[in-house]
């Protein structure tokens, strides 16, 4: 009979290990991967950005080209944009990493939306054929003139 107990024990625990890890899992995946309306909303900014190869002052190979819509109530004095590039059959460059990080310093009040042009050449060696698509976009960091700072360093805002 103490051994029908035991083992029982042992099966309700193991359930209970079980369920209390999925609860946990399920728990964590939609707090942290699942934005809601409500989170949307808190989000600081709104980026839009696109690779471009046209000839500019602003670099020799490429650049991005992008809008950063400040939505908080604090003027922003810097953000760190992240991305990923690929090539039209979804390769990464031929040379170097294709995870880009862009500091860039601007002044753009409560509100403001900020349109800037920046360079890519120390991430390319060559202008490629076709302008590469940015994937995994999001900002890491934002620094307010009023030296607070937001942070998403694991880009659970970025865009797709």
């Amino acid at each position: 009979m103490e051994r029908i107990q035991k083992k029982s024990s042992r099966h309700i625990i193991k359930a209970l290990i079980i369920t209390f890890g999925f609860e946990l899992l399920l728990f964590s995946c939609s707090s942290n991967f699942g934005i809601n309306a409500f989170e949307k909303k808190s989000i600081p900014y709104a980026l839009n950005a696109r690779m471009v190869t046209e000839k500019s002052s602003v670099y020799e190979l490429a650049g991005v080209d992008f809008s950063f819509l400040n939505r908080s109530d604090k003027a922003v004095k810097s953000f760190t944009m992240v991305f990923f590039m690929y090539d039209e059959d979804g390769n990464p460059p031929a040379i170097g990493n294709n995870g880009v990080v862009l500091e860039i310093i601007v002044d753009v009040g409560k509100g403001e939306c900020q349109e800037d042009l920046v360079s890519l050449d120390r991430y390319l060696y060559e202008i490629p054929d076709t302008e590469y698509q940015l994937d995994y976009l999001y900002v890491s960091r934002i620094v307010y003139e009023d030296g607070s700072e937001w942070s998403d360093p694991f880009g659970m805002y970025a865009i797709n």
